[in-house]
């Protein structure tokens, strides 16, 4: 089953949204602020490539994206739709340890 983005929330934080998926990515907390740490994730070392993505939260059915202040939400929304519903998300999801082992915690 590949994921979909079912809904796009607002956040207290103006620069962050909350990309609600059809399923559970994990079930703890694991976030990232850089490219260096998002090492050995394939997934977040994409949606951290994106011009103005700055960190992600995964946890339960949601990835919380947070941007710069100047970045616009335009491209950066539907970017991270279309990493969330790849093929490459859901085979991640399944084959990574840390998402599949619901001990590590990053945050």
């Amino acid at each position: 089953m590949v994921f979909q983005v079912k809904e796009i929330q607002t956040t207290p934080n103006p620069n962050a949204l909350k990309f609600v998926l059809s399923g559970k990515v994990t079930d703890r907390a694991i976030s990232f602020r850089d490219p260096g740490e998002a090492s050995g994730f394939p997934i977040a070392v994409q949606l951290l490539s994106i011009p103005g993505v700055r960190n992600l939260l995964f946890l339960n059915d949601f990835v919380t994206i947070g941007k710069s202040g100047e970045a616009s939400w335009t491209s950066i929304r539907r970017r991270v739709s279309h990493i969330l519903e790849s093929e490459l998300f859901e085979d991640f999801q399944r084959n990574s340890p840390g998402f599949a082992n619901p001990g590590l915690d990053r945050t």
